[in-house]
């Protein structure tokens, strides 16, 4: 039983340190949630804006999301401080997330705190 308990608590603990992976993903606010698609296997042209080169990936906003992340169109993930980030075609950042138990907690631009979590 003990053997066990660790092992689910070692599982845990490596898939909270994980980089997150392509799907969709629920981001949620005080005020309402939506999802959000991160696309793994695509990423942006080097010829790009410099702060679209540095992405992971494309994304998209489902219509639901706020008007603050409803422009995303890239995102990033820096493994050194275990960041997830969403910007819009511009490079502008509208979400950055720390890794949480959660998923990634941060605020969206327009100040509201939010949680990006896989669904």
């Amino acid at each position: 039983m003990m053997l066990t308990s660790l092992t689910v608590l070692l599982t845990f603990m490596a898939l909270a340190d994980a980089p997150p992976e392509g799907g969709v993903y629920t981001l949620t606010t005080p005020v309402q949630s939506c999802e959000i698609l991160l696309d793994a296997t695509a990423a942006p042209l080097p010829e790009t804006n410099l702060d679209q080169r540095d992405a992971s990936g494309f994304a998209t906003a489902m219509p639901s999301c706020p008007a603050s992340v409803s422009q995303t169109s890239f995102w990033s993930y820096r493994d050194a401080d275990r960041t997830l980030s969403l910007f819009d075609p511009s490079g502008a950042s509208l979400f950055t997330g720390l890794a949480s138990e959660e998923g990634w907690r941060g605020e969206i631009t327009d100040g509201l705190p939010a949680t990006l979590s896989a669904r």
